[in-house]
């Protein structure tokens, strides 16, 4: 007879800056996904776990008493205990009996994924597409500055969401004109002052007619200048001047006008050692930079990942389901180009996967990966069947791998367990 299952439900927000958290990012079960519980002195997991505290999952891979999480006071580290499950615990892909592992690991439980790490923080309703601490800073202070006139810099890596806080910031700052954005780094040098602040008809060979620049089209409003670090020196100066005074006088023209916008600046690059070099203006850093924002990369922000790729997916008109292999996957890869290249990833997927759910075969349209087993490892299987005699559960425990993996690797290889009993 089935045993009522308790749920684990969301953890406060930590007390302590060490604080730690079991969090499910994928289960069987949806009803499951997003369930953290914050790991003290012992935790354990399973489908009925009998000690408190506990994380109980309806996935029929777990077994009923799992695995267990174990940490001594004032320690960082944390213990992670096989309770002689059925299909294995693992840690980042390795099985594991009993680990000492560091937070920020992906635990895997049957076809369940979890992530042991920092207390996710709650973030109001527009908070964005994640939970992460990380994240969480980034959109706390651009919320608590967007009403002010500061000015605003976004600091990161490339592809890490700079654009998607610029956004919120306009947002949530009340400004009644439109965002407006232009990349300093995509734009021709001899363009760049007239893009930002217009031309008037006649002002250089091939304007016939008159422009409005993007101070003008975005008066009332916000202007987003991406890879501000490439902006010409000559044009920092007029730039500057804009700031200053709050007038914009198009570029061949004789009549100033007028705007009120609000700019916000994003970088890759070391402004400061740009002004030391002399490519960049001290004093329009310091106007620009009232309130420098970092936006974290995509490795200090992990368990965001499987909620950004849904998005993406959806973006890219895929709404399939996603198995553990999968999500694991993703969560073990380290992003280099950040949420950039796990769009790019995403649009790959839903353009070349087949079947109704993104698995292990899936995700190498996503990541650089090599096949779980090679061709040539065939043989080890057939031998690991005929030793077991077609017992999967036992080939599973010998590879070290989850009995899912081991029935699509046989799969694939076109091998029948039955045969070999």
């Amino acid at each position: 007879m089935d045993e009522t299952r308790t749920r684990a439900t969301a953890a406060a927000p930590a007390s302590s800056p060490d604080a730690v958290a079991l969090t499910v990012l994928h289960a069987p079960d949806p009803a499951d996904v997003g369930q953290v519980v914050q790991v003290g002195r012992r935790l354990t997991l399973g489908r009925h776990p009998r000690d408190t505290p506990s994380l109980a999952l309806a996935d029929p891979d777990v077994s009923r008493q799992h695995l267990r999480l174990e940490r001594r006071r004032g320690s960082a580290r944390v213990g992670v205990v096989d309770l002689d499950s059925k299909n294995g615990t693992f840690v980042e892909g390795e099985r594991v009996t009993r680990k000492g592992v560091a937070p920020d690991v992906v635990i895997r439980a049957g076809g369940s994924v979890l992530w042991l790490g920092a207390v996710p923080a709650e973030l109001p309703s527009r908070g964005g597409l994640g939970r992460s601490r990380a994240w969480a800073e980034s959109v706390r202070v651009v919320d608590r500055v967007a009403p002010s006139e500061l000015g605003v810099l976004l600091v990161g890596e490339t592809g890490t969401g700079k654009e998607v806080l610029a956004t919120r910031l306009h947002t949530v700052s009340g400004r009644t004109g439109r965002l407006e954005a232009l990349n300093c780094a995509a734009i021709p040098t001899e363009l760049a002052e007239s893009l930002l602040f217009g031309h008037a008809a006649g002002a250089f060979t091939g304007a016939t007619t008159a422009r409005e620049g993007h101070f003008v089209r975005a008066d009332g409003g916000t202007l987003f200048l991406d890879e501000l670090g490439e902006l010409p020196l000559p044009v920092q100066a007029k730039l500057l001047r804009v700031l200053e005074t709050g007038r914009v006088r198009p570029v061949g023209g004789g009549r100033e006008r007028r705007v009120s916008v609000r700019v916000i600046g994003a970088t890759c690059a070391d402004l400061e050692r740009s002004v030391a070099d002399g490519g960049f203006r001290q004093d329009l850093l310091a106007r620009l930079a009232g309130v420098v924002v970092r936006v974290p990369p995509l490795r200090e922000r992990r368990a965001d990942i499987p909620l950004l790729a849904r998005h993406l997916l959806r973006e890219a008109g895929c709404e399939r389901a996603l198995d553990a292999d999968f999500v694991e996957g993703l969560l073990r890869h380290d992003w280099p180009d950040n949420v950039r290249g796990l769009r790019t990833a995403m649009r790959r997927v839903a353009l070349l996967s087949d079947g109704p759910v993104l698995d292990a075969a899936a995700l190498a349209h996503a990541v650089p990966a090599k096949p779980a087993v090679q061709e040539e490892a065939r043989p080890d299987l057939e031998a690991l069947l005929r030793e077991h005699r077609g017992n999967v559960a036992a080939v599973a425990s010998a590879l070290g791998k989850d009995r899912k993996q081991v029935y699509r690797w046989l799969k694939r290889a076109g091998l029948d367990a039955a045969s070999f009993r």
